[in-house]
């Protein structure tokens, strides 16, 4: 009797270790595939604006935000550092590493457990706001250490950086948003949840 529950606990571990590699390996591939979505369409559906570049790589950063929680950090930060290092804006990587971290981190605490509606669209546009005040500070910043003319360049500057800035916020909202909708019809959300059931179905 005592070896046929110690066969039994065995048995729990190994399901339960087996679950947790399955898990792992669905998470560490979604993240692979949003790094490289993010990467592509921040890098290669790019387009120059003032000092920087509007995108559509922050649509795939919300549409990682559902899937991966607070994952989504590892793919909106590596996905978009390594664009702005090919894109030869190297100098915005360690704005980014922060600005685009702390955007999934703001996007997730404000929307719950909400996958679409008011509240998933309020998060969006705080998130996407406060990227705009983050890149807007950091190029002004750049301009006050690189000029001995920083505060007349600062003043001329400022309404193209604003521009640019909110242009990409309206680029990612609009796109990010439809992308969710869609998401939602083909209740891709929900497959995800039936994909991680079933793959832990086939050990128990």
């Amino acid at each position: 009797m005592q070896q046929n529950n110690n066969d039994f606990l065995k048995d729990k571990k190994t399901l339960r270790k087996l679950k947790n590699l399955t898990l792992s390996i669905y998470y560490i591939s979604l993240i692979a595939i949003f790094s490289a979505l993010v990467y592509v369409f921040t890098a290669f559906a790019a387009f120059p604006i003032g000092t920087g570049y509007v995108h559509l790589g922050d649509i795939f950063i919300f549409e990682a935000c559902m899937f991966l929680g607070f994952y989504a950090v590892i793919p909106a930060v590596l996905g978009s550092i390594l664009a702005d290092i090919f894109l030869g804006f190297g100098y915005y990587v360690p704005a980014t590493a922060i600005i685009k971290g702390l955007m999934v981190v703001i996007l997730l605490l404000i929307k719950g457990k909400k996958k679409s509606g008011a509240r998933v669209l309020l998060s969006m546009i705080i998130s996407s706001v406060f990227m705009q005040i983050g890149y807007t500070s950091y190029e002004l910043l750049l301009i006050l250490i690189g000029s001995s003319n920083a505060l007349t360049y600062a003043v001329v500057l400022s309404p193209i950086l604003i521009l640019s800035n909110f242009s990409q916020t309206l680029f990612g909202v609009l796109g990010g948003y439809i992308m969710l909708k869609i998401s939602n019809r083909l209740n891709l959300f929900d497959r995800k949840k039936i994909i991680m059931s079933i793959e832990k179905e086939k050990h128990e």
